[in-house]
């Protein structure tokens, strides 16, 4: 029964993907929705929701822009 869930789940993730024009925010929002589906109502409640692709894709640039200015010897 798992597998054939965990087998949609990669089909709606797929699926998902090909709908954007950055295939990298449909496999994070069909991630995003599988694990938000596991959680049980409880969980739910309990914890902060994953932010959307647009907030996540800036904190991420940002991030790797950060660590390229700390690795960067010309900015020393």
């Amino acid at each position: 029964m798992m597998q054939l869930s965990c087998k949609t789940m990669m089909l709606l993730t797929l699926t998902l993907s090909g709908c954007t024009s950055d295939p990298y925010q449909g496999i994070y929002e069909g991630i995003k929705s599988r694990n938000e589906s596991m959680m049980t109502p409880n969980e739910r409640v309990m914890t902060t929701p994953a932010p959307g692709y647009d907030s996540y894709k800036k904190e991420r640039d940002q991030l790797q822009k950060d660590q390229l200015q700390k690795n960067d010897p010309a900015t020393e």
